[in-house]
């Protein structure tokens, strides 16, 4: 209505509109306030006393008394509801702002005390835009330097393709960042350049960087130098490989060295027999005891011998997977072990219980191993317990779940717990073996536990001196097939068995 009837005094009340405004927005809350009632106060005043933009409109037969102050109140609420929105969202401005400037503080101070690690912002044309102080002191440039430069002239050309084969991804940087930024891609081995040349080994977090619309922005890396522990690792590496290697090459040598025993030890042992026999003449009674122990120290070497070569074996068939595609019945390999069971071994009065079932325990595996392992964990049963009459051994078998179980139990002396964690090392002899002179080379037991893991089962002891030992093959069921199938493959003749 102002602009209407009053044309040039309606530019003075856009101007006062104007220095509200501006009033809200740059100054403080209450002055801008106190700015609007002075400004309200005067142009009330001066139309009162018949000046200013609204004195004409009481004059003016247009309008009544009561309208002219109606439109002076709505013209002072309208510049107040404008002032006051202006002075909150300014406010609302100045609070994040301050928000913001602390963020970016906190920020500014996180990344000048984060010296250990590398953080190195790029945009999305692959520039960078942020360098910290730990990229400075990992790679040595000057951020003022490299803000700016294509990220990609950190990577080597060589190390860019062997980095983009490892992700199969072209050798672009923006390619290769796009594989690494997924979540699995955490901590890889980036080779970076130094200011002096020389390739540093880093561990590198890539992470996409977004704007407030979710649109890409470019990538912040997060990296560390671990150079000196890669080379420690392949360092590592390298020890353990030579290792094996001359760990092959001892049991190669330990291989070669028994065969070439055994073949005059046979020999040694077949004169001997022949003595026994009287093949010679006649032998006196001492010269009958002398060739006895010839003949038992002959067996103790021909049996660590034997020992011997069946552990290089047993690993070598561990390596290259040979002799376990059989279907073995397990009840066979323990009768097979407790008939190849030493007569020697078995003193008079000594009791041996077996316990096999009449369900089938087939598993898969080579059958003359499973028999050698279960004929050395009787035999060390039978050699550990007490004479006649004063102990027993028992070897069970059955079933528990998914694996079969061949128990080994006997009454003997017993084992030290402090003993027991080293029973299965080769060579290993306890204190009672010794004490008591009981005869043996140490690899029995090493040679159960090589044979048992080859065929993905476990071996374990339970003893306590003086009241025995219990030791316990776990094997897995062989699950190819139903019960009803393998006892039809046992009956078949397809099952292999141990003579």
């Amino acid at each position: 209505v102002t602009l209407l009837v009053l044309p040039a005094q309606a530019w003075l009340c856009l101007v006062l509109v104007g220095v509200l405004g501006w009033g809200g927005q740059r100054l403080r809350g209450r002055e801008a306030l106190a700015q609007m009632y002075a400004v309200m106060v005067l142009l009330a005043a001066a139309t009162y006393v018949s000046l200013g933009p609204f004195a004409a409109l009481s004059a003016d037969p247009a309008f009544t008394e009561d309208e002219a102050g109606r439109i002076l109140a709505g013209f002072a609420i309208a510049c107040s509801v404008m002032v006051v929105s202006q002075v909150l969202r300014a406010g609302e401005q100045i609070e994040a702002t301050s928000v913001a400037a602390a963020e970016r503080d906190s920020l500014q101070r996180i990344l000048a005390a984060t010296t250990g690690v590398a953080i190195i912002e790029a945009g999305q044309d692959g520039r960078i835009s942020m360098f910290n102080v730990g990229a400075e002191r990992l790679l040595g440039y000057d951020a003022a330097d490299v803000v700016g430069t294509p990220l990609a002239d950190l990577l080597p050309p060589a190390s860019q393709s062997a980095l983009a084969r490892r992700l199969s991804v072209p050798a672009d940087w923006l390619a290769i960042a796009g594989a690494l930024a997924p979540p699995d891609r955490v901590g890889t081995e980036v080779e970076l350049v130094g200011a002096d040349g020389t390739l540093r080994t880093h561990a590198m977090t890539l992470a996409r960087v977004t704007d407030e619309r979710g649109d890409p922005r470019g990538f912040l890396s997060t990296s560390e130098d671990v150079t000196d522990q890669v080379a420690s690792r392949q360092a590592l590496e390298d020890l353990v490989q030579r290792l094996r290697e001359v760990d092959e090459i001892k049991d190669s040598f330990v291989a070669t060295v028994s065969h070439e025993l055994r073949t005059p030890l046979t020999s040694i042992l077949g004169y001997v027999e022949l003595l026994e026999d009287s093949a010679f003449g006649a032998l006196g009674e001492s010269q009958r005891r002398a060739v006895g122990k010839i003949s038992d120290n002959s067996d103790r070497l021909l049996q660590l011998i034997e020992d011997l070569l069946s552990l290089s074996q047993v690993r070598v068939d561990s390596v290259y997977g040979k002799g376990g595609d059989t279907v073995v019945d397990l009840r066979d390999v323990v009768l097979g072990a407790r008939a190849a069971l030493s007569p020697k071994a078995c003193r008079p009065g000594l009791a041996i219980a077996v316990d096999v079932g009449l369900v089938p325990a087939l598993v898969m595996g080579n059958p003359a191993r499973l028999k050698q392992a279960v004929l050395n964990l009787l035999t060390n049963g039978v050699k550990f317990t007490p004479g006649p009459g004063d102990g027993d051994v028992g070897i069970c078998l059955r079933r528990e779940g998914p694996e079969h179980v061949i128990s080994v139990a006997d009454s003997g002396i017993g084992i030290p717990a402090s003993e027991q964690e080293h029973l299965f090392t080769r060579f290993f002899r306890g204190a009672e073996s010794d004490g008591r002179a009981i005869q043996g080379s140490g690899l029995g037991l090493s040679l159960v536990r090589e044979i048992v893991e080859g065929h993905l089962g476990t071996v374990h002891v339970q003893s306590s001196p003086g009241h025995g030992s219990r030791f316990e093959v776990r094997l897995p069921v062989l699950s190819s097939v139903d019960d009803q199938e393998l006892v039809e493959r046992g009956a078949a003749g397809t099952v292999g068995t141990v003579g």
